[in-house]
């Protein structure tokens, strides 16, 4: 009587551990989707003003958001920034825009998320590029 009694505190014991175990677990990854996807909507919203502030203000360069990039200071140790380029086989017309966010994870790893986008030049100069890449005048 008194073996199985241990054995089926034993048994019962080991399940609670393992459910506990569990649940830590799911936390843990709500936590970190929680995070993702406000890194997700703070890149979203910087994409947005930079297609709304048009190609003249993109300067090549590391730079700062534009934006205020809100709920970024909701993700710990953060930091956000932009890479302008100019796009490959379009340098005077287009530009390819890299942007980051970086953070230090609820678990203590960095982790960083990366948006990229080619906003180009929508005035007459990308008009006549087309027409002359066509090869006519």
């Amino acid at each position: 009587m008194l073996l199985e009694l241990t054995c089926a505190l034993f048994i019962l014991t080991a399940g609670l551990f393992g459910v506990l175990q569990m649940y830590s677990n799911a936390l843990s990854h709500t936590h970190y989707m929680i995070e993702d996807d406000l890194a997700a909507s703070v890149l979203e919203n910087e994409i947005e003003t930079l297609h709304a502030l048009g190609f003249q203000a993109l300067s090549v360069g590391r730079h700062s958001f534009q934006s205020e990039a809100a709920g970024l200071d909701r993700l710990h140790d953060s930091e956000a920034y932009m890479e302008v380029a100019p796009a490959a086989g379009a340098e005077r017309y287009a530009r390819t825009v890299s942007l980051t966010v970086r953070w230090q994870a609820h678990t203590g790893r960095m982790v960083e998320k990366r948006l990229a986008t080619i906003i180009a030049d929508k005035g007459n100069n990308a008009a006549s590029v087309e027409v002359a890449s066509n090869g006519k005048p």
